[in-house]
């Protein structure tokens, strides 16, 4: 094999290497992506009857002040 031979492979090498690094980044950023999008349906789910809860301790209280 000549070096123009061995530098094609290193050059083939480095690009392979390169597509894999750029696919891990990819597959981290989407698992980044779906752990986010699933905290905020919790938060979401949590937030509503907590809002629900707070509303109705609010409304007992008002009513207890104005007695």
């Amino acid at each position: 094999t000549t070096s123009a031979g061995y530098a094609a492979k290193a050059t083939s090498r480095k690009s392979t290497l390169a597509q894999q690094v750029t696919m891990e980044q990819l597959m981290s950023i989407a698992r980044a992506s779906a752990l986010e999008e699933m905290a905020s349906g919790i938060a979401h789910e949590l937030n509503q009857p907590l809002g629900a809860i707070y509303m109705e301790i609010e409304e007992r209280r008002v009513g207890k002040e104005c007695r």
